[in-house]
């Protein structure tokens, strides 16, 4: 059962690599068709769509997750304790309304896409499979996202009292 709920914490991650390799393993099979059997891939733009989609908003989530995405913090480090505490305030509510804004416009689009029946010429993949990547990825990154703000709360908090068992 632990190793089924790691999985399932992971498949954000999962996910990701899962379609990376696939976009790759395409990709490379496409050059090969394409320039040494001179016979190219009709299909393969459609199916490096859908695993480009998919592996950006599942990877987003990971990286939430695990704390990879880029920041820039030299001018956040130079303010002062409450200006620093007011510009974290301020990239949480902007992040989470940003994120929400995504997983509801996303779901509203896909759910057009789906009540249109728009299907791609060769592959007939539905565009609301593809694009169904975005609301549930920008969800995943939203839950994510909060769960690493807590624990870095939390962490902050721990290391404050640590600090001031210490001085005592």
């Amino acid at each position: 059962m632990n190793s089924f709920v790691r999985q399932l914490k992971n498949l954000d991650l999962i996910v990701a690599g899962v379609c990376m390799v696939l976009l790759l393993g395409a990709t490379a099979f496409g050059v090969v068709m394409r320039y040494f059997a001179n016979s190219p891939l009709t299909w393969l733009e459609e199916a490096q769509m859908l695993f480009i989609v998919w592996l950006v908003f599942f990877g987003g989530s990971a990286a939430f997750r695990l704390h990879a995405h880029v920041s820039i913090e030299i001018l956040v480090d130079i303010m002062p304790a409450w200006a620093r505490k007011a510009v974290e305030v301020l990239v949480f509510l902007v992040v989470t309304a940003v994120l929400i804004f995504i997983a509801c416009r996303g779901y509203e689009y896909v759910a057009r896409l789906a009540s249109g029946r728009r299907v791609s010429n060769v592959l007939r993949i539905p565009y609301a499979l593809t694009y169904a990547a975005v609301p549930v990825g920008a969800a995943c990154m939203l839950v994510n996202f909060w769960i690493a703000e807590i624990g870095r709360a939390v962490g902050k908090r721990r290391i404050a009292r640590e600090n001031k068992e210490d001085a005592e």
